[in-house]
């Protein structure tokens, strides 16, 4: 398992926060897909080895997941921000070899 949390950078979180805000994001949706964004990014980063600077927490940190289905509703929630918008999924399957 790969640790992420030192590359969990602020700016990424902050800008991520700002941007779905204003796409009407909120709640826990928003922390979710801010989630989804810091893990992509902190994917990136272990693999260029360029941890942040000052490693900030999950979004999803102060998300209730106390019991299993809690836990298990918060992980679907950010699993959800992992697929592909339509317009970009058919574009890259109009692309696709066949």
């Amino acid at each position: 398992m790969i640790e992420l949390r030192p590359f969990l950078d602020p700016s990424v979180r902050e800008a991520a926060e700002y941007r779905l805000r204003k796409q009407g994001l909120r709640n826990e949706d928003l922390a979710a897909a801010v989630t989804a964004e810091q893990i992509r990014e902190a994917l990136s980063g272990h693999r260029l080895e360029q941890e942040a600077p000052e490693p900030i927490a999950y979004a999803d940190a102060q998300l209730s997941a106390q019991t299993t289905d809690e836990d298990m509703h918060v992980l679907l929630l950010i699993a959800s921000h992992f697929t592909a918008p339509k317009a970009a999924a058919a574009s890259a399957s109009a692309g696709a070899p066949r």
